[in-house]
């Protein structure tokens, strides 16, 4: 297969005339591109230019800051975009996310009826390769709005090649999602319809299933026969709210671990291991599981309204240490 080498467009001077083709960032829907340019500064460092909407049915503005979740997805595609637009890595790849982190660090409200225009400087390093093709790298990125730096994230991936996938994961793809799971009241979530909230109702008090509805546009904006990383991260944030009774809730960093794609025919839980105040708020350690094993783990710290989760086990804020270990990089997308 020949690399892929993108036409000479408007999107390569890093302006917010138009989104890059939203084949380079996986994406069917023009209205989920975020990126809007790419510019190859060195062997390893990219530009990345990006346009946050003024409104969106999923991600919001979360008090006087940006959502986490938007800049999440950013990550996601500025990745991706540099894979295919700066790496030549060839259309039709898949590629697995070990690890995504992101870390808000400036509280800046968006200016009233005006998209943000978002630049990231970002850094590739490690990159691994066979002869033949690129097989994996990490990203590291830095956003800024207009000068002042709002958000960090920091990712890796793994790319491979469409053959290789089906011929390890032939029974999976197709697959159809578990039933349908009551869903917890979407207020009580920070959304407003039904179609976004990705937890249902618990069965024990830090304990929550996991709700999978593949015809969410902006969750399963194309096919996929795994849950989607940005699904499962919402799931730990939409727990965290539940307990500690406040639908505003967001990270103020979060650093999530992949262990094994999380399948669409499984049945999965929400665990939220341990919770601990720390300097400025609280440390929060949770997982997604199913049966006993673990799927992702993650590490989260936020600024709650209350100062304590409402009717959690007493084991529950003990420790702030994973119950199982630490990093372990290896799927997902």
């Amino acid at each position: 297969m020949q690399p892929f080498k993108p036409e000479k467009g408007p999107w390569q001077d890093a302006a917010f005339r138009a989104t890059v083709g939203r084949e380079l960032v996986h994406r069917r829907a023009v209205s989920e591109v975020f990126p809007t340019g790419l510019v190859r500064n060195s062997a390893t460092d990219f530009t990345v230019s990006a346009q946050w909407p003024r409104w969106h049915v999923f991600y919001g503005v979360r008090g006087n800051r940006f959502d986490s979740a938007l800049v999440l997805e950013t990550v996601r595609q500025a990745t991706i975009l540099i894979a295919h637009a700066g790496l030549a890595v060839p259309l039709g790849h898949l590629f697995l996310m070990p690890h995504i982190d992101v870390a808000m660090t400036a509280d800046r409200s968006p200016e009233s009826g005006q998209p943000t225009q978002v630049t990231a400087n970002v850094n590739v390093s490690g990159l691994r390769e066979t002869p033949d093709a690129i097989t994996a790298f990490r990203v590291a990125a830095t956003f800024h709005v207009d000068g002042q730096e709002v958000a960090r994230g920091d990712a890796s991936a793994r790319i491979v090649d469409p053959v290789i996938y089906r011929r390890f994961r032939p029974a999976r793809l197709g697959s159809a999602a578990i039933g349908n799971i009551d869903p917890v009241p979407a207020a009580a979530v920070g959304h407003t319809s039904d179609w976004n909230v990705v937890v249902g109702r618990p069965a024990t008090r830090h304990r929550w299933p996991l709700r999978v509805d593949t015809t969410n546009p902006i969750l399963f904006d194309h096919p996929l026969d795994h849950v989607p990383v940005v699904l499962l991260i919402e799931a730990v944030r939409q727990a965290l709210r539940l307990a500690f009774e406040d639908p505003a809730l967001d990270f103020d960093d979060f650093s999530s671990q992949f262990i094994a794609l999380a399948e669409l025919d499984d049945k999965h839980e929400v665990v939220l291991e341990s919770v601990a105040r720390n300097e400025v708020g609280h440390r929060a350690v949770a997982s997604i599981q199913s049966g006993n094993k673990a799927v992702m783990r993650a590490q989260a710290s936020f600024r709650p309204r209350r100062q304590e989760p409402v009717g959690l086990t007493r084991g529950i804020g003990q420790s702030t240490q994973p119950a199982g270990p630490g990093r372990v990089r290896t799927r997902n997308e």
